[in-house]
């Protein structure tokens, strides 16, 4: 099993447990206590299986390395890098949106964009390369992707 896949598997579980709190805590109220009864074991059931996917993906992730420029750094702290990114692109879109904010230099802040888009797009192109790489069962290489 590849490790995407691994986190394939955690986002099906993610959008089910989201179903089954809208279920249990949104506005389709039942009174059927078996059929909630049921949800809540399966809630719990799946509760359980992400905490093992999670502990799982925290492990591998400490312990596979990919290089940025000249620098080893374990997948842990690449996610940590791409999600900063993906923040700072964030804040530059809302100021670019944003009114009231004639004084700033908007073609500065495309230019910043871009080379925050161009970063972040060639990181998560190789973390998706590393997932797709990376047998979690071949635990004799791992970390020598």
């Amino acid at each position: 099993m590849q490790l995407a896949e691994v986190l394939i598997e955690l986002e099906t579980i993610n959008d089910n447990i989201e179903t089954l709190n809208g279920f249990l805590f949104g506005t389709n109220k039942s009174n059927d206590v078996k059929l909630i009864d049921t949800v809540i074991k399966e809630l719990l059931s799946l509760l359980d299986k992400k905490r093992s996917h999670l502990i799982l993906l925290t492990g591998f992730n400490n312990k596979i390395f990919l290089k940025i420029g000249t620098v080893d750094i374990n997948l842990a702290t690449a996610l940590i890098i791409l999600n900063t990114i993906k923040s700072k692109i964030d804040i530059v879109d809302n100021l670019l949106n944003s009114r009231g904010c004639d004084d700033l230099d908007v073609l500065n802040l495309l230019d910043q964009k871009d080379k925050l888009v161009k970063e972040y797009n060639a990181l998560s192109s190789n973390i998706k390369k590393l997932e797709w790489s990376v047998d979690i069962d071949d635990k004799k290489n791992m970390g020598k992707v």
